[in-house]
Protein backbone atom coordinates (compact mmCIF):
# COMPACT_ATOMS: atom_id res chain seq x y z
CA UNK A 1 0.00 0.00 0.00
CA UNK A 2 1.18 3.41 -0.85
CA UNK A 3 0.89 6.66 1.05
CA UNK A 4 -2.16 7.70 -0.96
CA UNK A 5 -3.94 4.44 -0.09
CA UNK A 6 -3.22 4.92 3.60
CA UNK A 7 -4.50 8.49 3.39
CA UNK A 8 -7.80 7.40 1.80
CA UNK A 9 -8.19 4.55 4.29
CA UNK A 10 -7.68 6.94 7.22
CA UNK A 11 -10.12 9.44 5.70
CA UNK A 12 -12.82 6.79 5.22
CA UNK A 13 -12.34 5.37 8.73
CA UNK A 14 -12.53 8.87 10.23
CA UNK A 15 -15.77 9.51 8.34
CA UNK A 16 -17.24 6.23 9.58
CA UNK A 17 -16.24 7.03 13.16
CA UNK A 18 -17.84 10.47 12.91
CA UNK A 19 -21.09 9.01 11.55
CA UNK A 20 -21.21 6.40 14.33
CA UNK A 21 -20.62 9.06 16.97
CA UNK A 22 -23.14 11.49 15.52
CA UNK A 23 -26.02 9.08 14.94
CA UNK A 24 -25.53 6.39 17.60
CA UNK A 25 -23.53 7.60 20.57
CA UNK A 26 -24.84 11.16 20.64
CA UNK A 27 -28.39 9.73 20.48
CA UNK A 28 -29.53 12.17 17.81
CA UNK A 29 -31.96 11.32 15.10
CA UNK A 30 -31.70 12.24 11.48
CA UNK A 31 -33.99 15.26 11.85
CA UNK A 32 -32.70 18.51 13.34
CA UNK A 33 -35.46 18.96 15.93
CA UNK A 34 -35.31 15.41 17.30
CA UNK A 35 -32.97 14.26 20.03
CA UNK A 36 -33.58 10.58 19.30
CA UNK A 37 -34.11 8.35 16.29
CA UNK A 38 -37.93 8.08 16.46
CA UNK A 39 -39.10 9.84 13.30
CA UNK A 40 -42.39 7.93 12.95
CA UNK A 41 -44.45 10.35 15.02
CA UNK A 42 -45.12 13.93 14.00
CA UNK A 43 -43.69 16.12 16.75
CA UNK A 44 -45.56 19.25 15.62
CA UNK A 45 -49.10 17.93 16.03
CA UNK A 46 -50.73 18.53 19.45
Amino acid sequence: MGVADLFWMALILAGCAWLLYHFLWKKQGSCHGCDHGDTTRDKRSP
